[in-house]
C-alpha cells in the first residue's frame, strides 16, 4: 500500500509541472527579440543619455565598435557596425519608463511576472537563445534585463 501511494505521490507531482514545448520556447525567443533596437537612433530614444563608451572590436560581421549606452533610467550594450546596423546584446532598465511588450516595468508588484509567456528559474526567463531575468526588492520589480543572443 505504501509504495503505491508513493507512486501516486510522484505521478502527480511529476504531471503537475509545466512542460516547455520546444514551440513554447521558441516563441519567446521571437517576443525577446521583438524588444532589440536595429538602430542607434531607437537607442538614443530609450532615455536620457549619460555616458556612451566604445571600443572596436572584430565580429563574423568585419570591424564594428562594442558600445556602452549608459542612460540616466537603464543600460544598453550593442554591437555598432553603422548606425543603421546594431545588434543589442542586453538592454538593463532600473527605472519606470521603459516597458517590455506584456506591459511590464519597474516598480510594478512582482505578481505581475505571473503573465511571463513561460516560466522562471530563479527570476529569469528564458528560450533557446534569449533570457529576460528580473530583479525584485521586496515585493517589487526593481529592474530587469533582457540578454539577446547575437551571431
Amino acid at each position: 500500500m505504501n509504495k503505491i501511494t508513493g507512486i501516486l505521490l510522484a505521478l502527480l507531482s511529476f504531471s503537475l509541472k509545466a512542460e516547455v514545448t520546444v514551440e513554447q520556447l521558441e516563441e519567446f525567443d521571437g517576443w525577446v527579440y521583438g524588444h532589440a533596437m536595429r538602430t542607434e537612433e531607437e537607442i538614443f530614444n530609450f532615455g536620457e543619455l549619460v555616458d556612451v563608451s566604445s571600443k572596436e572590436t572584430i565580429t563574423n560581421g568585419g570591424v564594428a565598435e562594442l558600445k556602452e549606452y549608459t542612460f540616466s533610467k537603464g543600460h544598453i550594450s550593442a554591437i555598432v557596425f553603422s548606425p543603421d546596423n546594431v545588434s543589442v546584446l542586453g538592454i538593463r532598465s532600473s527605472a519606470p519608463g521603459y516597458e517590455l511588450k506584456n506591459g511590464i516595468s519597474v516598480g510594478d508588484p512582482s505578481s505581475i511576472l505571473q503573465s511571463m509567456p513561460i516560466s522562471s528559474e530563479g527570476g529569469e526567463y528564458c528560450g533557446i537563445n534569449n533570457c529576460v531575468n528580473f530583479d525584485l526588492n521586496g515585493e517589487v520589480i526593481a529592474s530587469f534585463t533582457i540578454e539577446f543572443y547575437v551571431d
